[in-house]
């Protein structure tokens, strides 16, 4: 099993095709995102392990009969990523599969699994009418990537901060290309609503219409 640099978490790229949307992935694999990638050889693999920072989760994809990868899974867990997630004050294993192929019953069928089915929400692309927040004087809200409220003195900013340190490798990450706006009340900032990962790629297909380019 091999660890992946950042510098080549894209040649795992080609595994993404024909399984579900995971844009959290791909914006890992477009270095958008922090996260580790794990894969059965360096150059041209076949199947990977993605852990994502911000969801505190991880991803099986590609070839899920590749013996070579599978075959030293669990135990990789428990001796190499185990520790790690420690480290991270977490005490558990939390994992998806790309295609509906994976069978988590019978990579880990040596431990005690906790599964749940996943409800997914598609969004409507119509449009949506704008709603005046702060037509009562009430609050106000700013831009998270323009300078108004970095240079503010603003309280609760700590708020903000611990959500963008969730996902974001760091602040600088998320001015560049995050997007979020928050709400103030007087000096407080009340509340934020943030891209908590991007994937340009998927966001060029759906704008384009075209699904083949890069």
């Amino acid at each position: 099993m091999y660890e992946l640099s950042r510098d080549q978490f894209y040649k795992i790229a080609p595994l993404l095709e024909n399984g579900h949307p995971h844009p959290e992935v791909q914006s890992i694999v477009e270095n958008n995102n922090p996260g580790w990638i794990f894969t059965d050889r360096i150059d041209s693999p076949r199947t990977a392990l993605v852990w994502n920072k911000g969801m505190k989760g991880f991803y099986l994809i590609g070839d899920e009969s590749n013996d070579a990868f599978t075959d030293k899974l669990d135990g990789f867990i428990g001796n190499s990523i185990a520790p790690r997630m420690r480290e991270l004050g977490m005490n558990y294993f939390e994992v998806s599969g790309h295609h509906d192929r994976w069978s988590l019953n019978s990579l880990f069928a040596a431990r005690e699994l906790h599964l749940w089915d996943q409800i997914v929400y598609m969004l409507s692309y119509s449009d949506a009418p704008a709603i005046d927040f702060s037509s009562d004087g009430s609050f106000r809200t700013v831009n998270l990537r323009s300078q108004e409220w970095r240079n503010q003195d603003f309280l609760n900013r700590e708020f903000v901060y611990a959500h963008m340190d969730q996902f974001w490798e760091t602040q600088e990450d998320f001015y560049n290309k995050g997007y979020g706006c928050a709400a103030i009340e007087g000096t407080t900032m009340i509340g934020v609503c943030y891209s908590s990962l991007v994937d340009f790629f998927l966001k060029f297909k759906q704008e384009t219409g075209n699904f083949d380019a890069r």
